[in-house]
């Protein structure tokens, strides 16, 4: 009985030992999986620096600290966006359904932007991380690559979209993750897939899909002047036209005051004297 009772002992405490170690093998695993999927993979790395060097060489993209984009969405929507990476953006748009016109001044140094729909008496609204999100948005989406931002690629996989075979890079930029399907031969990018806002970010999804065309050069950068915004949730989708102007000057004393009603898509520039 006492060797019957012995032995059972040694039986459980040698079934403990080896969960434990399956436990500890286990964690070191999926240590070492998340350890890998955050290390940059030199497949990865030299996709995006061909991607890089065909946009318009990292000096130069590393220069940029401002950008005006103009946007033509059809019948009459239109949109001009002025950003100075990463405090202030100014965005003025049109909407002829309505006739009305709606001014957001953002500065994350003051943490507050103002709002004025139509004309009317700016409302000031506390700055979030709403805001800082689309204050990068331009930089993921047209840059890639600014005095602000310089994604860690992590990972990279082929696919197709349609006929074309493309090479997608699965990025670290700033914290968030951002998947660039670039032209197999261009090595532009031709879509960009990243989350909609910093609810969905937390979430882990990936639900935001820009299909980028029409490629012009704009002050040395290749920029897109074509732009198709799609989700994977019941969404309307919409087209913009683009235009750009890379580190246009501006006047950082226009951000420190509400909108007036007087102000127009580029108020925000230097007056000349």
């Amino acid at each position: 009985m006492l060797k019957l009772a012995f032995h059972t002992l040694r039986c459980l405490a040698v079934g403990a030992l080896l969960a434990i170690l399956a436990l500890q093998t286990s964690v070191v695993a999926q240590t070492k999986n998340a350890a890998a999927l955050n290390q940059p993979n030199e497949q990865a790395r030299q996709l995006w620096e061909a991607a890089i060097a065909a946009k318009g060489g990292r000096e130069r993209l590393r220069n940029i600290s401002s950008l005006f984009v103009k946007a033509e969405s059809g019948r009459g929507y239109r949109q001009s966006i002025f950003y100075a990476f990463p405090h202030y953006t100014f965005d003025y748009s049109y909407a002829p359904n309505r006739e009305s016109t709606a001014i957001l001044v953002r500065n994350a140094k003051l943490g507050i932007t103002w709002w004025q729909p139509n004309g009317s008496l700016a409302k000031p609204i506390k700055y979030s991380e709403e805001d800082v999100y689309l204050n990068l948005l331009p930089q993921f989406l047209y840059l890639m690559v600014t005095h602000d931002i310089d994604p860690i690629p992590l990972r990279a996989r082929k696919e197709r979209i349609g006929l074309k075979r493309v090479d997608v890079v699965g990025t670290d930029t700033n914290g968030w993750r951002v998947d660039y399907y670039l032209d197999a031969e261009t090595h532009l990018p031709v879509r960009v897939v990243l989350p909609l806002g910093p609810r969905l970010k937390a979430e882990g999804a990936m639900d935001q899909i820009v299909t980028l065309s029409d490629y012009a050069e704009v002050s040395g950068v290749m920029m897109p002047h074509m732009a198709v915004h799609t989700f994977t949730f019941n969404s309307p989708n919409w087209k913009d036209r683009l235009t750009f102007e890379i580190n246009p000057q501006y006047d950082p004393q226009f951000f420190e005051q509400p909108p007036t009603a007087r102000m127009g898509p580029e108020s925000w520039r230097i007056l000349s004297r």
